[in-house]
């Protein structure tokens, strides 16, 4: 166990500790740096307490085993490759005060069934593939905060069948919901000023707006 005495998690601390299966983070920790936990290849779950306010790059990337993870409301950034190839993560809620879901943040969660997005959300942003390849996924409500989704961040999830996108998204990025194979219809509301290039390609879409 960390103890009460430590207030934050520094950078490569426990990374490639591939036996680690457990650990309690207790309420003195404040932030969590870059690779703290990666590669922690047998770790299970996650609980972040409401101190933790930064949680860094590739903080938990590469951890395979990683089913359940609770994210505090007291963070506003999921960071570029937090979550990163976390191939056995089913489930991720997405607390109320996250503005941005950043680059790569959940590349390649291939068993990703459900997308949480809790209450009164604050979220604006989902970055530069930021779901990509999260194979198993078969929805997405996008709390209506949202302005921007970016370029190549839901492609290739092919399970993909339905999307609702608010009416305060402004900006569809290329490819962003390329070889979603799944995916055959999809209402886009007049919120929309640009599109990249070939934004829903490789689908059988009909699109309504």
């Amino acid at each position: 166990a960390i103890p009460f005495s430590v207030t934050s998690i520094e950078r490569s601390a426990f990374y490639g500790c591939s036996n680690l299966t457990k650990i309690f983070i207790p309420n003195s920790i404040t932030s969590i740096g870059p690779y703290a936990f990666c590669h922690c290849n047998k770790l299970r779950k996650i609980d972040i307490p409401s101190s933790v306010t930064s949680i860094e790059f590739y903080a938990f990337s590469d951890c395979f085993s990683l089913t359940e993870v609770h994210l505090p409301s007291s963070i506003d950034l999921i960071d570029e490759y937090t979550f990163n190839s976390c191939e056995s993560l089913k489930k991720i809620k997405i607390p109320s005060s996250v503005k941005t879901i950043d680059s790569y943040a959940f590349y390649k969660c291939i068993a990703l069934e459900e997308i949480d997005f809790q209450k009164k959300s604050s979220l604006r942003s989902f970055g530069y593939i930021s779901f990509y390849e999260c194979s198993a996924l078969k929805k997405v409500i996008f709390p209506s905060s949202v302005v921007a989704i970016g370029g190549s961040s839901f492609s290739k999830c092919v399970q993909l069948k339905k999307i609702q996108i608010g009416n305060s998204v402004k900006f569809i990025g290329s490819n962003a919901f390329n070889e979603c194979n799944s995916l055959s219809v999809v209402e886009v509301p007049p919120s929309v000023t640009y599109f990249g290039a070939d934004p829903f390609d490789s689908t059988t879409l009909i699109v309504n707006d």
